[in-house]
């Protein structure tokens, strides 16, 4: 834990929203422990070329990470993400060695909790936020917690675990941009829920329900035009429903990133989800 894999004169990018900013750092990271629970790592960088509407090159700008919930940290990579890929940009998460040993794809992934049925429903022992939320059954011992808009979570009773979709301000929580398809969603024509990550109208859904292991999640970017009307029907314009999904598993884990898909495209995203995971 002691040790960063970043130095003064390293070069990275910073990868999130479709936008890169590549900058080198000016300094040696540096740690601050406030108690048993606290890691923060530091340092600052100057812009070398980016194109990003925040920052311009020669800027200097500060990075800092928890090592508790590098999450939600800047995303870091050797290489462009958007221009060769997840695997091929070299990612450096986190930027430090671990805490623990465990490897963890979702480091956010919240554990050993408990699920009981009763004549009042199925209720959760072991997380304070989730003994308060509802909870409903969505299929082959997976559930869904909380409200659509959020605060939102994803549930395997069999395991104990829990990942969350969104937080109480209907933006998702611990995606990364390995979990979007950049590419793909550049065809989207309401690309702002998107780029801040927020979830707006209908709220996070389901289009299916978990079935041999897998289940498609469906998030509305723009509502038809019936969504403006009043109850007289005046008011409606001449807008097409916009969504696009996702595949989870059992595992908790995005099998098939965010991106368009037509009602094909859904069904032959499930087959291929479904001989991922065997």
């Amino acid at each position: 834990m002691e040790k960063c894999k970043l130095k003064k004169g390293d070069r990275i990018y910073e990868c999130r929203y479709h936008e890169a900013t590549l900058t080198e750092l000016i300094e040696d990271p540096k740690l601050r422990v406030q108690g048993e629970d606290s890691h923060y790592w530091h340092w600052k960088a100057k812009v070398i070329e980016t194109n990003s509407h925040n920052v311009v090159p020669g800027d200097i700008v500060e990075f800092g990470i928890l090592e508790e919930a590098p999450q939600y940290g800047p995303r870091l990579f050797r290489k462009n993400l958007y221009e060769v890929g997840y695997d091929a940009a070299e990612p450096v998460l986190p930027p430090f060695d671990s805490i623990s040993d465990e490897v963890n794809d979702y480091p956010d992934l919240i554990v050993g909790l408990t699920f009981c049925s009763n004549e009042r429903g199925i209720t959760c022992q072991g997380h304070p936020l989730l003994e308060k939320l509802s909870i409903h059954p969505i299929g082959e011992g997976m559930l869904w917690i909380g409200d659509s808009h959020g605060p939102l979570f994803f549930a395997n009773s069999q395991t104990g675990k829990a990942r969350q979709l969104l937080d109480e301000t209907s933006h998702l929580v611990g995606f990364e941009d390995r979990d979007f398809d950049w590419e793909k969603l550049k065809t989207v024509e309401h690309p702002y829920d998107v780029n801040h990550k927020y979830v707006d109208y209908g709220g996070l859904g389901r289009y299916w329900d978990f079935c041999d292991g897998v289940c498609c999640l469906c998030w509305m970017l723009h509502p038809d035009g019936r969504y403006y009307a009043d109850e007289d029907g005046f008011g409606m314009e001449d807008d097409d429903e916009e969504n696009i999904y996702c595949i989870i598993d059992s595992n908790l884990r995005i099998v098939i990133p965010w991106q368009p898909m037509t009602d094909d495209d859904r069904a032959a995203k499930m087959r291929e989800a479904r001989d991922k995971i065997r």
